[in-house]
Parts: C-alpha cells; sequence; structure tokens
C-alpha cells in the first residue's frame, strides 16, 4: 500500500511538473480575460452608484445583469492563475530558498492591498482589494501544495459559507437600505466582513483564486483540454440553473417565491453553493474561449490593445473608483439621475478611455502606475 501511495505522489508531482513547463510563454488569452473582467466590474459598479439597475428596457437589465458577481469571479480565479505563474519556475525546481522568496513577494503584496484597499473602501465600501489581499494570504499558504490539496480546500471554502451562515447572524452590521456595513471600522466589523459577510468574504470567495490556482498549473495551451474544460463547465452551469429553477418552483408555494429565491440564490448576496456553480463555471467557459480565440486573432491591433488593458487591470480598477465615479459625482449622476441605457454608454466611454490610455502608457512604461507601484514596494 505504501509503495501504491508513493507511486501515485509521484506522478502527481510529474504532471505538475509536466504543467509548469508547457506554461512556459506568456498566455495573453489571460490579459484578454482579465481586461473583459474589468469592464464586467465597471458596468457592475456604475449601475449601482447610479442606482439605475431597473431604469430600463428589460433586454438592458438583462444584460447588466449578466456580469452581476460573475466580472468578478473571473478576476479572482485570474488571479489565483497568476499565483501559480508567478511561483512556475521555483514550482517546478523544488528550490526551497526560491519557494520562500516566492511566498514572501506574495505576503508582500497582500499586505500592500491591504492597505490601499481599505483606503479605497473609505470611498467606495464595496472594494475587493482588501478582500483579494486575505485570498493572497491564502494563496501565499498554499503556493506549493499539490493540485489535490488546491481542490480540497477550494472545495472547503464553498462548503464552509452555508456552515457558517447556520452558525452566525449574516445580516449583523448591515445596512441593507444604503447597503453598507455600519460597523466595518471596528475590529469585529472587519474581521466578520472579512471572512464572512462582506461583499467578496474570504468564506467563500477565496475559492475561486484557490481554483485559478491549480487552473494555471493546467496545460491550457492544449485545445483537447480546454475542449473538456469547457464541457464540465458547461454541463455545471446548466445542471446548477436547472437545479434552481427545479428548488424555487418547489418550494415556492409554502415558503412563498421570495424565500425561496433566497434560500437557492445564485445572487453573490449571499453568496451561497449555487452562485459559486454558476458563476464559477460561467467563468471557466468565458476564460477557456478567450484563449482560444487568442490563437486566431494574436496578431490583431484589437487584440494586443486588449492585452495590454488586462496588463493594466489593477490601475483601471483603482481610476474606476477614484476618477469614474468622482465624473458621475461632479457630475450630479449620483442615486437614480440617469437611466440605465447611459449608465451603459459612460460605462463603455469610460472603458475604451481606459484601454486608450493603457496602450499610450505602454509605449513608455512597462507596467501601469498602480502596477509599477506594487511592484516597487514589494519585489
Amino acid at each position: 500500500m505504501e509503495k501504491i501511495v508513493t507511486q501515485t505522489i509521484q506522478i502527481e508531482q510529474a504532471r505538475e511538473t509536466s504543467g509548469a513547463k508547457v506554461q512556459s510563454k506568456r498566455i495573453e488569452g489571460y490579459d484578454v480575460a482579465r481586461a473583459l473582467a474589468i469592464f464586467g466590474m465597471i458596468i457592475v459598479n456604475f449601475k449601482i452608484v447610479m442606482d439605475s439597475s431597473n431604469a430600463g428596457a428589460d433586454w438592458l437589465v438583462f444584460f447588466a445583469g449578466l456580469f452581476e458577481g460573475r466580472a468578478v469571479a473571473l478576476f479572482v480565479i485570474l488571479a489565483g492563475v497568476g499565483l501559480s505563474l508567478l511561483s512556475r519556475k521555483s514550482f517546478q525546481s523544488g528550490d526551497v530558498v526560491a519557494r520562500k522568496q516566492a511566498q514572501i513577494r506574495v505576503l508582500k503584496r497582500s499586505a500592500f492591498l491591504l492597505v490601499f484597499g481599505l483606503l479605497l473602501a473609505t470611498i467606495w465600501p464595496a472594494d475587493i482589494l482588501h478582500f483579494y489581499s486575505m485570498y493572497m494570504l491564502i494563496g501565499a499558504i498554499l503556493l506549493f501544495q499539490d493540485s489535490r490539496s488546491l481542490v480540497i480546500v477550494a472545495t472547503g471554502l464553498v462548503i464552509g459559507f452555508p456552515v457558517l451562515f447556520l452558525l452566525f447572524n449574516y445580516e449583523a452590521g448591515w445596512n441593507w437600505q444604503t447597503l453598507t456595513q455600519v460597523d466595518f471600522w471596528t475590529p469585529g466589523g472587519l474581521l466578520r466582513s472579512l471572512f464572512f459577510n462582506g461583499f467578496h468574504p474570504v468564506f467563500p470567495w477565496a475559492a475561486f483564486l484557490v481554483f485559478g490556482m491549480w487552473l494555471g498549473r493546467q496545460d491550457v495551451k492544449n485545445p483537447q483540454f480546454r475542449k473538456r474544460v469547457i464541457r464540465i463547465a458547461l454541463a455545471v452551469l446548466i445542471v446548477t440553473e436547472l437545479t434552481v429553477a427545479g428548488l424555487v418552483a418547489l418550494f415556492s408555494p409554502e415558503s412563498g417565491q421570495e424565500v425561496a429565491s433566497f434560500l437557492f440564490s445564485r445572487a453573490p448576496i449571499p453568496p451561497m453553493p449555487f452562485y459559486m456553480l454558476s458563476a464559477g463555471s460561467s467563468a471557466v467557459i468565458i476564460l477557456m474561449t478567450v484563449i482560444q480565440i487568442g490563437e486566431q486573432f494574436s496578431q490583431s491591433g484589437w487584440w494586443k490593445a486588449m492585452v495590454t488593458t488586462g496588463q493594466f487591470a489593477l490601475t483601471l480598477y483603482v481610476a474606476h473608483i477614484i476618477i469614474g465615479m468622482g465624473i458621475m459625482e461632479f457630475a450630479g449622476w449620483i442615486n437614480g439621475n440617469v437611466s440605465l441605457a447611459w449608465t451603459i454608454a459612460y460605462c463603455i466611454a469610460f472603458y475604451l478611455a481606459g484601454v486608450l490610455f493603457s496602450v499610450i502608457w505602454q509605449q513608455r512604461f512597462k507596467r501601469g502606475p498602480f502596477e509599477a507601484l506594487m511592484r516597487a514596494l514589494t519585489d
């Protein structure tokens, strides 16, 4: 038995090392997918600030709603992919010193994002960077664990949330009228928000990053692998959607439509397992599809512009809060003064300006302003 276990571990390590070797050239699809995730996050956040989510035609409300909780799921999965790529050489070599240095680098970035994210939270309570820092902390701990362990941890994070939901009061600290947490700046409120009932708490959101770490070790350049992953993700998405619809229909007569929809929610608040499965599978389908498209259009100008935009993702995220929302405040578009159509138009205009900025900036500088600042302080 001991011999079989040893051989299994060796095979697993060989596969992971092989996967690491395959990822020798930068996969631009990751950058483009990150650029798309930022666009989706801009739409979600701007329509919340403008309070225009339902101020439009049904088809437009449906379109804008597609990004809710899904764009940011893709963003976090890509963060996990980035951690695996960052540690690829040390993972492959097994160099203890190099591994420790990689973990320290991730920990430094985690600390930087926590401080900067909390500063942003004073402007935008739904900021994700301070949550992102907690995911990075977990990522640093798991950076060199085997793939099986990553899958187990990701599953545990997803299952852990409904357990916490049953044990603790999810609504504690929330003012649902203003969609803010009134005790956020207290030690207990901050801890509760980060790990349980914030906008993107560690339980279960860190599962997206851990899954991304697993995905970053796989041979995504292999068309057969991508097709297989898309098939599995599509099956998960369809089964999840049908299951939710069936459960809501089954329990609605007794508990009511609103209660049933809450219990079997696919919304990001609260992030129940059905949401995690739906958003995660959607993100994987988009990611694999984008990588496939990149093999055909890698030399196109629009593709290169999107690659650059994805590399400036953190800069654009910060800019959409400070500059994008600042313009809204100055123009008087806050809290329901504009239609959803106008909101979407503004999102597109702001995003295109961000793409243009990224392309122009990269002609003189290798990294975006925020990315360069983080590198300077953490590398």
